[in-house]
């Protein structure tokens, strides 16, 4: 079956490396682009302008209850990540490519450049509205939070 140019958009972490390797060998010819991460005292100050503090402060929440829960999971996840032989490294068959942000210029133009059928999420910061469309392509977006709407 031709699944045509998919895009995976991701962030630098263990779970992404992993997902990335799991989706390329559903799409061959993946290409990943990886975003840096942002120091959080940023993406604070931004939500906080952009959301208000009542809104914020459930994040935070929710954020720790996430935090305290993966510690509490490390050793179940540890054990799935070992018996699905899981590895935790980006995969080789794809092209790699590293921005600043989802949300930069840069990540925009490798999209109209790569023209993908299909752009899927794991773990970025949130999409700005420009990014979205810039493509005709779908955003298939994984989310482990809760979500705003």
């Amino acid at each position: 079956m031709d699944t045509g140019k998919v895009v995976l958009l991701t962030c630098e972490d263990e779970a992404a490396r992993m997902a990335a390797r799991y989706l390329a060998v559903c799409f061959p010819g993946l290409t990943v682009i990886v975003e840096r991460n942002a120091p959080r005292s940023l993406l604070l100050r931004r939500r906080l302008k952009r959301l208000g503090f009542v809104r914020v402060s459930g994040q935070l929440a929710f954020m720790a209850f996430q935090r305290v829960q993966r510690r509490v999971s490390r050793g179940r996840i540890a054990e799935i990540v070992r018996q699905a032989d899981l590895e935790p490294r980006w995969p080789d068959a794809s092209d790699l490519i590293r921005v600043p942000s989802v949300n930069a210029l840069e990540c925009i133009a490798h999209l109209k450049r790569l023209q993908p059928r299909a752009i899927l999420v794991v773990g970025t910061r949130i999409i700005a509205e420009e990014v979205l469309q810039a493509v005709e392509a779908p955003f298939i977006n994984y989310h482990a939070g809760i979500t705003p709407k």
